[in-house]
């Protein structure tokens, strides 16, 4: 009796260990094709073996947990913002302007850029700063490229009044919008930069 109890609980724990390893599994599928919530949402746990995943399907156990914590410190000092991963974080963007100081009066007034003495380089870049010191390159160019009519950037708020906020004073000063969404769970809105690039402000649940 006793072996075959062992062989039963054998059996299952290969089940369960099985079942983690295809949720986890589903959720690397879906961070890799760009869906990062239901990567996110899958969260394989097995009681005989103590392993749980984390955000975007990162397993760990009691034994790389020292890991888990090295990286969420390098995540913080990076200074917090958009996606971090192995302590890596996106932290700058190069844009090619035809007036560097119209573009960066235009990221300064309304996307907080002003944070902290901008730097310039001897090819004409110019690179200012936000509070969180992601960089943003201003590189002169008298006719950047068209981009793709999908291709823009985004800045995420802390909700949907700061949205509608930031959509009045841009409206009020005459610079275009291309796009608006206003819905219970998501609010959105689409304008240009003086070269035409698009930026996206909105807000999201997480």
């Amino acid at each position: 009796m006793g072996e075959e109890a062992g062989q039963q609980r054998d059996a299952a724990g290969g089940d369960q260990g099985v079942q983690a390893g295809q949720q986890a599994g589903r959720s690397v599928v879906a961070a890799l094709a760009g869906d990062w919530r239901a990567a996110r949402d899958v969260r394989p746990e097995s009681p005989e073996s103590g392993v749980r995943s984390v955000a975007l399907g990162a397993i760990t156990s009691s034994s790389c947990s020292h890991n888990a914590e090295r990286t969420a410190e390098l995540g913080r000092a990076g200074g917090g913002r958009g996606v971090t991963f192995g302590g890596m974080r996106l932290n700058h963007l190069a844009l090619a302007v035809r007036d560097i100081e119209r573009s960066r009066r235009f990221y300064e007034k309304y996307f907080d850029f002003g944070a902290g003495p901008a730097s310039e380089y001897p090819d004409g870049t110019v690179i200012i700063r936000d509070a969180d010191r992601f960089d943003l390159a201003l590189h002169p160019d008298p006719d950047p490229r068209k981009m793709p009519d999908f291709s823009h950037f985004g800045f995420a708020c802390p909700d949907g009044a700061t949205v509608n906020q930031r959509l009045e004073l841009l409206t009020a000063d005459g610079v275009p919008i291309v796009e608006r969404y206003d819905e219970p769970r998501f609010s959105s809105f689409k304008c240009l930069d003086p070269d035409g690039y698009v930026i996206e402000v909105y807000w999201e649940p997480a």
